[in-house]
């Protein structure tokens, strides 16, 4: 039993299959194989198992030269240059693993387009009033204020957090659950296009995306995601794996001809 998700405790999934006498294993080791797989990629070597450092790496366009960083964070996470390149933003998410970690955005100066100095907390991610989540994956728009999807606390939270420069709260997205990612539209820094939560997508007006609830249409589409996600996880790990029909057939609708 596999389940994406990742925390400072077994998912009740984990737990159940681990009682049932199942392997179970959470989204951790998937994260860390598929920093395995980057490297391999990139160098075209394979890294020893077990071996990856939770730290923040460079590769070199040209040469594919891989070189650390930094890894001051406990958890490196999410990452986003400023609009100038000037400034790189990290998330650190150690808190899930390690008590002491701080649940805050770091900012770095870049240096000569190479290297990393100046590491200080940029923002906390505590909401007064509200408690201290996380932030996941985090853009700059073209004036320079920090997206931050972010979550791991309920209701008021959950959702995007959105930054001044200067590390000043100015907005927020509230979303029935954590927000995993986002990204901008094609009018980069203007127009605010998709998140990823739970639930499911649906269509915007201009060609995004955004979250539905789970009505007919938002369960049908998620089970479609799933279902190709889940396809694509067996090929990976090199599963017998039914046809793709099959698996929507299951999935979506028992009685349906493919």
């Amino acid at each position: 039993v596999y389940d994406l998700t990742y925390g400072d405790s077994e998912t009740p999934l984990v737990r159940d299959a681990r009682k049932a006498g199942c392997l179970a294993v959470d989204g951790l080791p998937m994260l860390v194989a598929q920093a395995e797989r980057q490297f391999e990629w990139w160098t075209g070597r394979r890294p020893r198992p077990g071996v990856m450092k939770e730290a923040v790496y460079r590769v070199d366009g040209k040469s594919g030269q891989i070189e650390k960083v930094t890894d001051q964070p406990a958890q490196p996470n999410g990452i986003c240059f400023s609009p100038d390149y000037k400034k790189l933003y990290i998330c650190d998410t150690g808190s899930t693993h390690y008590p002491d970690a701080p649940k805050n955005i770091k900012v770095y100066d870049v240096v000569d387009a190479r290297t990393l100095k100046g590491g200080k907390q940029f923002v906390s991610m505590d909401l007064p009033g509200t408690g201290a989540g996380m932030a996941d994956g985090i853009r700059a728009d073209a004036q320079g204020n920090i997206w931050a999807g972010a979550g791991w606390v309920g209701a008021g939270y959950d959702g995007v957090h959105i930054f001044a420069a200067d590390g000043t709260r100015i907005g927020q997205i509230r979303l029935p659950e954590i927000c995993a990612n986002l990204c901008f539209g094609v009018r980069v820094g203007t127009h605010f296009d998709h998140v990823t939560p739970g639930p499911g997508v649906a269509g915007d007006d201009d060609g995004g995306f955004g979250l539905v609830g789970q009505d007919g249409a938002g369960r049908l589409l998620h089970l479609v995601l799933v279902t190709l996600l889940l396809f694509e996880l067996l090929k990976f790990i090199q599963c017998p794996i039914p046809s793709k029909s099959a698996m929507l057939k299951s999935a979506i609708w028992p009685e349906a001809s493919f």
